[in-house]
């Protein structure tokens, strides 16, 4: 033992590193408290000897997922409570839910006041995501914190919300407490029995200023967006990056609510209405109008998503009008042009590419300052082969000035949409 005692702490990083990998990327459907095998193998190393301890557990407790309905927060928080030199640790959490374990064990939903005393308890907490649960409403008798929580990112994914469960919760913007690197929302939704109640006052954190987003990712209408918009918004100065993925074509207007007022100083602008683009052969240029970049008058990066897949499928016409007229709005100041393109067979990059090559073209026309457009090819095409197809149908000058490249991202072959992609990914699951 006295030779492990010499072992380098970036050695005994690496081997437990590879000692708790998870080949399949998913998590593993374990109790709370409970580790999979990969997760006890490095539990045991931490026991070997002392100087092993702090590089195993530092690594055991990096990433934590909590199962609602198998312990509680409560719990929890007692758990992070008695032993803080754990919760110090603890860079990144899910809270989420188990279905089956919630309909036994009859859960009502959680609360919010609760949740925030656990983050509270973690010092080195930098991702947070909230899943699949039902929020409640903020408690009247515990007031609300005035200090910001501040996180590189927080993802708030398929919540139900209903803040007026009972008299003793208010609604209240939840939005409000965080100032934060990068919020990803993803389908929140209020709960059935409150969407069309009327909401006269919410609850907010008093302090200094809106809450602070850097980077703002969207998918659709969110529940949680609509509460913070009656709060006074986000802090728009800070906004450099917005990305919106939208299927909703009753809900157009509202997507063009928030490039408006959240676009002014984004640098970076990420569009996907590919399902929306699916749902008519032809709408006419004007039917694209909320999509309009005008607002974003620092916009440096655009990314356009062109995916065709088993669930998307979508006429190559449908894409190129719908970013015809994206790109006809986009104010003059872009530099990096981008398109998540897919191909489910090869055959159908040559009827696809027609169609990006008249973008491509119609950019290049557009912008002075273009000095990239990329291909990034989430299929198993080649580069060469891509690159081959692409060069048949742009002009020559676009050719030789070499203004387009082709990045290969996803040998895998599976198309993620882009809520996926921003999921947190735990290869710890203990509790």
């Amino acid at each position: 033992m006295a030779v492990a005692s010499r072992i380098p702490p970036e050695v005994l990083e690496v081997i437990f590193a590879e000692s708790n990998r998870n080949p399949y990327g998913v998590l593993p459907n374990q109790s709370p408290f409970h580790p999979y095998k990969a997760t006890q193998d490095l539990a045991s190393c931490s026991l070997v000897c002392r100087c092993w301890s702090p590089v195993a557990q530092a690594m055991l407790y990096r990433d934590v997922a909590l199962t609602l309905g198998r312990r509680s927060p409560v719990e929890f928080l007692a758990f992070l409570q008695s032993t803080p030199h754990i919760a110090s640790l603890i860079r990144r959490l899910l809270v989420h839910k188990n279905t089956g374990s919630l309909r036994r064990r009859g859960h009502d939903g959680e609360c919010p006041a609760l949740l925030v005393s656990v983050i509270g308890a973690l010092p080195a907490l930098s991702h947070l995501e909230l899943a699949g649960f039902l929020l409640l409403g903020w408690p009247r008798d515990i007031p609300m914190t005035s200090q910001s929580i501040n996180l590189a990112h927080l993802t708030l994914s398929r919540l139900s919300y209903n803040p007026i469960s009972d008299p003793d919760r208010v609604p209240f913007d939840i939005l409000s407490l965080f100032d934060i690197g990068r919020l990803v929302l993803d389908n929140n939704s209020f709960a059935y029995s409150i969407r069309n109640a009327h909401i006269a006052s919410l609850l907010v954190r008093t302090g200094s200023g809106l809450p602070a987003v850097r980077e703002l990712v969207l998918q659709d209408y969110d529940c949680f967006i609509e509460y913070n918009l009656k709060c006074g918004g986000l802090s728009v100065e800070h906004i450099r990056l917005l990305s919106i993925t939208w299927t909703d074509t009753t809900l157009f207007k509202y997507a063009g609510l928030l490039i408006n007022r959240y676009g002014a100083y984004a640098t970076d602008v990420r569009l996907n209405i590919c399902q929306a683009a699916g749902y008519k052969r032809s709408h006419g240029v004007g039917f694209w109008e909320p999509f309009s970049l005008a607002a974003c008058t620092r916009i440096q990066r655009l990314r356009l998503s062109w995916q065709h897949s088993y669930l998307v499928r979508v006429p190559n016409e449908g894409y190129s009008e719908a970013y015809e007229a994206v790109l006809a709005s986009t104010p003059p100041t872009l530099r990096e042009l981008e398109f998540d393109f897919t191909a489910p067979l090869s055959d159908e990059l040559r009827l696809t590419a027609p169609h990006v090559a008249q973008r491509i073209v119609q950019a290049a026309a557009r912008f002075p300052g273009l000095g990239k457009v990329t291909l990034s090819i989430l299929r198993p095409l080649t580069v060469g082969e891509c690159t081959a197809v692409m060069n048949e149908f742009l002009p020559r000058g676009i050719v030789d000035r070499g203004l387009v490249r082709v990045e290969q991202k996803d040998e895998c072959g599976y198309t993620q949409w882009p809520s996926a992609t921003e999921r947190l990914t735990f290869s710890v699951f203990l509790l």
